[in-house]
């Protein structure tokens, strides 16, 4: 009788140690698996302006099982959020596709650009729109708007100056005569809108500030969340600070930015780091 159970009891743990191994594999497999659907999400946000899009894992990981896809000629819109919109531009059931999307973004900043070189206003790409310039020299794939610095002058210019962009795009700025019914903010004081699709140019305005304990000149715009992502800029009740040394902008440089030259500033990598950290040169969701 004991050496039955004996017998049994080697039985069960041979299987048992034969069971374990292949649990392992099974979970190390399915682990595997989270990762590369993970990386394959990433890949495709990464890639394509449309970050928001659902990703057909099935499809991507194993086409020989998926069969072509049905969808395939359809023409796939962006998501774009409101808020990265100005609503009064956009029509009824209006779709961009993703390349659509970026040609847009990439014409908005290049007529910005030059429609500022013409009236010798100093600008600089800004934010993600000089993180695409430094990394690729051309939009970010995923981005959904654009943005511009100008200097104190800049501003005032804007302010006073009636300026004429081309046919299909529209200047708006704060506390201007100019432009009456404004909807832009001491925050962000200025906007460049594609008319056709309501996509736009944010212009932050970058002020002389004095650090009140050191007595440092800095500039910077105001306080605001627009700067909601820089990662060394002190967080308040209103926002994130962004002050940085004049030196870090001025006098701006020439850069290249989707087969054109631009302005950058002039110490572009110390500003990107500032903002996103040290890790800026490497592509992640959100920038």
């Amino acid at each position: 009788m004991s050496a039955a159970l004996s017998s049994k009891a080697l039985r069960a743990s041979a299987n048992s140690r034969r069971v374990l191994p292949f649990a392992a594999i099974v979970l190390v497999g399915l682990f595997g698996l989270v990762n590369v659907m993970f990386w394959v999400d990433n890949a495709i946000n990464e890639s394509s302006p449309c970050a928001l899009q659902e990703v057909d894992y099935v499809r991507v990981l194993f086409p020989w099982l998926a069969g072509p896809d049905p969808k395939a000629n359809e023409k796939k819109c962006a998501h774009l959020s409101p808020r990265h919109l100005e609503m009064a531009y956009v029509k009824p059931g209006s779709c961009l596709s993703c390349q659509e999307l970026n040609d847009i973004l990439r014409n908005l900043v290049l007529t910005t650009a030059a429609t500022f070189e013409q009236h010798n206003i100093t600008y600089f790409l800004d934010s993600g729109t000089l993180l695409g310039a430094f990394r690729d020299q051309r939009v970010i794939p995923f981005d959904n708007d654009a943005d511009v610095g100008v200097d104190q002058l800049g501003l005032h210019y804007l302010q006073t100056k009636k300026i004429e962009f081309p046919p299909g795009y529209e200047l708006t700025v704060w506390n201007s005569k100019l432009y009456p019914h404004s909807t832009r903010d001491f925050k962000l004081p200025g906007r460049v809108i594609h008319q056709g699709s309501g996509l736009y140019v944010d212009i932050f305005a970058y002020l002389e500030w004095k650090d009140e304990k050191t007595g440092e000149r800095l500039v910077g715009p105001q306080t605001s969340w627009a700067m909601g992502n820089c990662v060394s800029c002190p967080k308040v009740a209103t926002g994130r600070i962004l002050r940085v040394p004049p030196e870090w902008l001025y006098p701006v440089v020439d850069c290249p930015f989707e087969n054109a030259t631009v302005k950058c500033p002039a110490q572009t990598e110390k500003l990107l780091k500032h903002v996103y950290g040290s890790s800026f040169r490497t592509p992640l969701r959100n920038h």
